[in-house]
């Protein structure tokens, strides 16, 4: 069985006579000879795949002749005697690769071959297929593996149709996975083996001399050698003449890159790669800095001499990319559906889930519903230019608990990366670049690449200085940031939500305004935040928290309505659901937005068009957990209410200087949103539960309800049609 790229060839060779010819003169004596029926341009594919390996020269532009390694592979073809190398389940593997693309992947196979496209060959499929396949000795002997595949796929393409197909094999199985440190530790196995990680560092595409030829200067003995490092070695003598001198004639080359692995974070150690083969513009992209993949391949060690060094790094064969890292464990679809059932029974499915976050850290309640706000995000808006990401900033004294939640969120949701101001550079934040053992510059990912379509959380934020922070506010806003260092010029993907927390730049008291002391960091960064919220104490509740967990009993003020792996399915569901603003929610928030820049009626500070975007992405988030398609005033107005109680937290406004007018539109627009979230019981409401839920969960007393109520009743938009109820008119 022979391949398509052998096949011309031996052609090439028996004909050698008639060349050098010109590209098109090859493509039509071929078609005439052999009754070749593909189009020239699948033809003139083969000539350059051959090139590629050396196998033919171009004396000329356009113009084809074999080589002298050309001329060796097919005399080598020839002696059967050096085939006995080939595993003695090689011929079986084809056979059974030949089955499985006829039963499953002829017309795939086919039309990738017509279009010009790569074929996919899935290894989950080949071991649901047949399992014996992947245990098979030619499988496992990376040597081998792809001729076998070759001579497979070239079997089953339409006869006729020598159409040139380039065969991608995805390591999608898991029995092959190792860890990273397992396959260092282990060293050069010489069996394949598959990891995934984060690209730490990658390299730009290379050229690499895989073997010269060179000639004799005293009888003219032309021979190949393989090179395995960048200084050319000649043979050590002439076999015909003893000489131990040579002239090069012709180095072949292959493209290569090389990259580097982890599966953490930059303090990791790495695991080094290599691929090679032809490599184009699309592979450079695909193994760029940041990127998680997918890496089948085999370890191998490199020497150094002159260090005396010996290093493991993995021969790549294929890799495939997995950059969409789902937060969603595997739980059964009863599970799914039991979460979801109770999200569409609660009134308050956003309190919910923002009162299980971290349930062992007490108080904190306003930093917990700005991280729930972070982990569910708001859609994408393309044509806003809009990624969804809410960005959350939370500023206290020392010792409330900040570090927990922090602690909390990594452990409990996936693709996280905590970075914190007094360990980590602005090249371990972001990234920087430094030079190879072949001093070229490549580029070192940082948090933030790690981080990229996760959360970034920065902890001790108030740690990091102002400059260091230069390229997180461009990610935080674009989704990306630039490196511009020694002679690298690169665009790096950095979205990432982020959650910041650290302390004020000295302790908050009571004669201290807190947006005075926020830590310098620029007042453009603090504008990408969503929510900034600031913390001074918590009362007694932290105490009661921390004394309950040392008792015998005090489990109750642990419990949350969703445990950690229910919050992953609840986030999921709901950052599924694509929602839109409707006009009645936009009209509360634009009447929200003007009063708070009328500086007649309300002393709310540092209000602009991105504050009202942040209203508008905190609105979308909180319909999301109500699974609507559309978010309504009421969610508006609690939009509305959490972005007033962060800037009071802060003394930006809406706080006791707040305007009576101000304040009077805060209770109306709560005692909206209260009887919104009874009215689904009926259209009458009890009062008495209006009155609970007005003030237990919007923070006003009984006499503020009494107010609320008198002017709504006044104003002829509520009316009690019997003692103790009301409704709207």
């Amino acid at each position: 069985m022979v391949n398509k790229q052998t096949s011309v060839l031996q052609w090439v060779f028996e004909n050698r006579d008639n060349f050098p010819l010109k590209s098109g003169k090859v493509f039509q004596a071929y078609q005439e000879t052999e009754g070749y029926q593909a189009r020239q341009q699948n033809f003139s594919e083969l000539l350059s795949k051959l090139t590629d390996k050396g196998y033919l020269e171009k004396p000329e532009y356009a113009t084809y002749d074999i080589s002298e390694k050309g001329i060796n592979r097919i005399k080598t073809l020839r002696d059967q005697t050096l085939e006995v190398n080939r595993p003695d389940d090689f011929e079986e593997l084809v056979e059974e690769l030949v089955y499985f693309l006829h039963q499953n992947k002829e017309n795939e196979l086919n039309e990738a071959s017509v279009r010009g496209r790569e074929f996919e060959l899935s290894l989950s499929e080949l071991q649901s297929f047949n399992p014996e396949i992947l245990e098979s000795e030619t499988f496992r002997s990376v040597d081998y593996l792809r001729d076998a595949i070759d001579e497979a796929v070239d079997e089953v393409l339409v006869l006729g149709q020598d159409e040139s197909v380039e065969v991608r094999i995805v390591p999608d199985v898991e029995f092959l996975d190792t860890d990273l440190r397992t396959v260092i530790s282990r060293g050069s196995t010489g069996e394949l083996t598959v990891v995934e990680g984060m690209l730490k560092k990658s390299e730009r595409v290379s050229k690499l001399t895989v073997s010269a030829t060179f000639q004799c200067t005293t009888c003219g003995e032309v021979v190949e050698k393989d090179q395995d490092s960048p200084k050319l070695k000649s043979p050590f003598k002439c076999e015909a003449c003893g000489s131990k001198t040579f002239e090069v004639k012709e180095k072949n080359y292959t493209d290569v890159m090389d990259f580097e692995l982890s599966q953490r974070d930059e303090k990791e150690t790495a695991l080094e790669a290599r691929i090679t083969g032809k490599l184009g513009p699309k592979h450079q992209k695909a193994l760029m800095t940041g990127n998680r993949i997918r890496v089948l391949g085999v370890p191998k060690v490199r020497t150094d001499n002159k260090k005396e060094k010996q290093t493991v790094y993995l021969d790549v064969v294929d890799y495939q990319r997995v950059d969409v890292k789902k937060d969603l464990e595997d739980f059964d679809r009863d599970k799914r559906q039991d979460v979801l059932d109770r999200i569409k029974a609660s009134d308050t499915p956003f309190q919910d889930f923002y009162r299980s976050i971290a349930p062992h850290v007490g108080g904190m309640e306003l930093p917990k519903k700005a991280i729930a706000v972070s982990l569910i995000g708001c859609p994408r808006f393309e044509r806003m230019n809009e990624d969804g990401r809410i960005h959350t900033g939370i500023i206290t004294n020392p010792g409330l608990g900040k570090s927990k939640l922090q602690n909390w969120v990594n452990d409990s949701f996936g693709k996280t990366q905590i970075a914190d101001g007094p360990s980590s550079t602005s090249a371990g934040l972001t990234a920087t670049v430094e030079q190879n053992q072949g001093n070229q510059w490549q580029v070192v990912a940082g948090k933030l690449v790690f981080a990229h379509k996760g959360i970034l959380q920065l902890d001790e934020f108030d740690k990091y200085p102002e400059g260091e922070l230069t390229s997180l506010n461009s990610a935080m806003e674009d989704g990306e940031f630039k490196l511009s260092k020694a002679s690298v010029q690169a665009s790096l993907p950095g979205e990432a939500t982020v959650i910041a927390t650290g302390n004020f730049s000295r302790e908050l008291d009571s004669h201290t305004e807190a947006y005075e002391i926020l830590p310098d960091k620029g007042i453009g960064l603090y504008d990408r935040f969503s929510l900034l919220v600031g913390v001074q104490d918590q009362g007694s509740e932290p105490v009661n928290k921390i004394t309950e967990g040392f008792t015998r009993g005090g489990t109750e003020a642990f419990e949350a309505e969703y445990s950690v792996k229910e919050l992953r399915i609840f986030r999921h569901i709901v950052r599924d659901n694509k929602v839109y603003l409707s006009d009645e929610a936009a009209d509360v928030l634009q009447t929200f937005h003007n009063a708070s820049t009328d500086k007649e009626k309300s002393d709310v500070r540092g209000t602009s068009n991105r504050d009202y975007v942040h209203l508008v992405k905190l609105t979308l988030a909180l319909a999301r957990c109500n699974l609507r398609d559309e978010a309504t005033a009421g969610d508006a107005r609690k939009a509305t209410k959490l972005v007033r109680e962060a800037r009071e937290s802060l003394d930006l406004g809406m706080g006791e200087k707040a305007s009576d007018k101000a304040r009077e539109s805060v209770r109306l627009n709560d005692f909206e949103d209260a009887f919104s979230d009874l009215k689904e019981q009926g259209q009458e409401v009890d009062l008495t539960d209006l009155e609970d839920r007005f003030t237990s969960e919007y923070g006003h007393d009984s006499s503020e309800f009494e107010q609320a109520l008198k002017k709504k009743k006044k104003d002829g938009d509520f009316y009690e049609p019997e003692q103790g109820k009301i409704q709207r008119l």
